[in-house]
């Protein structure tokens, strides 16, 4: 090739590269401010600070790692700051702990036979261990601002059923819609459950436990994992997976009956912290940064959806650039959402609190 040309194309080169990066200079500039303040929770010194629930008034509980790797349950908020409430990790903690608006946590602990039992706990009169439905296990997966723990228990056959507990009358169990096991995964203010119960085909369904009109079947809930949520409101939101890799999400309330949503996640998205403003989170699988077969990076996709004003991709929200890792877990009536942040060359996992800018 003549030297002329050479030196031609050689400019040609340079002046596309120096476009192309001043179009990258442009778009940072002009990106939108962030919708989210954030603030770092404090931690135990270890590589993970798990959050698990935020309530109304802005406490926080979950799980903060020390750096021998012991797990310790906490809990956080403004004023009183971060508490350590003791061991989680004698099995390791399995499960989440949830927190109402008065203060109390629900969970999943070890008794003194080592078997895993679900408890309510209440901060100025402590720790109780539920009962089970005859079996030697029990798992809390939700609680409400009156108390009322639901989640699952071991039977005297093994199986497991769907609970829900009160101070008043203890643990009753649920019943499945005719197979074996049945699970509830949350409850409202009113006492209404929403979970997955077997049916006699070995199919999973999901189910709403009305304490008025007993027992409602809301159709397949199609592929695992089964998520699902219900606000004050009535709003039922369920994860249906299907066979072609994608996730679509549902929502029921007794007046429209069952919809499905336009958002459309990747298989492994999961719903998480239904509101009862109807907004509510969804975690998706990571995207792969890739050059010649080799994964450079790995991202979790973090939404925020109303099934009245569509989705919002949260890692663009947050007043942090180098987001190496964002989980988003829960979220409050006030829109404050809880998650794991890794940001730039951290060695560990944090815990976050967002809240909306305009607070």
């Amino acid at each position: 090739m003549p030297m002329i040309k050479r030196q031609y194309l050689l400019i040609m080169l340079l002046c596309a590269a120096g476009l192309i990066a001043g179009m990258l200079i442009m778009s940072l500039r002009r990106a939108p401010p962030a919708r989210y303040r954030i603030t770092f929770l404090p931690s135990l010194g270890g590589f993970r600070t798990s959050p698990h629930t935020i309530n109304d008034r802005g406490q926080v509980v979950g799980i903060a790692e020390t750096p021998t790797g012991a797990s310790y349950i906490f809990l956080w908020d403004k004023e009183q700051g971060f508490r350590n409430l003791g061991r989680s990790d004698d099995p390791p903690h399995p499960g989440r702990l949830t927190i109402n608006n008065a203060g109390q946590i629900a969970g999943t602990i070890a008794d003194p036979n080592g078997n895993l039992r679900a408890f309510l706990w209440d901060l100025s009169s402590g720790k109780h261990l539920l009962g089970t439905l005859g079996g030697l296990r029990s798992m809390a997966t939700g609680l409400n601002n009156n108390g009322q723990i639901v989640g699952y228990a071991e039977i005297p056959v093994w199986h497991r059923h769907a609970f829900i507990w009160d101070a008043a009358g203890g643990m009753r169990d649920l019943g499945t819609l005719g197979g074996p096991q049945s699970f509830a995964v949350a409850v409202n203010d009113a006492g209404q459950v929403v979970g997955y119960a077997e049916t006699a085909e070995h199919r999973y369904h999901a189910v709403l436990w009305d304490p008025a009109e007993g027992t409602l079947n809301l159709g397949d809930a199609g592929t695992g994992p089964f998520e699902c949520d219900i606000n004050n409101r009535g709003l039922v939101v369920r994860r249906f997976g299907t066979v072609t890799g994608k996730t679509y999400f549902r929502t029921w309330t007794r007046a429209t009956g069952e919809r499905e949503l336009s958002f459309i996640a990747a298989d492994t998205g999961v719903p998480c912290g239904l509101n009862d403003a109807d907004q509510f989170l969804v975690q998706a699988k990571p995207t792969m940064t890739k050059m010649f077969g080799q994964v450079l990076r790995r991202r979790f996709e973090c939404y925020l959806c109303d099934p009245n004003g569509g989705s919002l991709r949260l890692q663009e929200q947050v007043p942090v650039r180098d987001i190496r890792h964002l989980a988003v877990i829960d979220m409050n009536n006030k829109g404050c959402v809880i998650g794991m942040l890794r940001a730039g060359d951290s060695t560990r996992i944090d815990a976050v609190l967002l809240e909306p800018m305009g607070d």
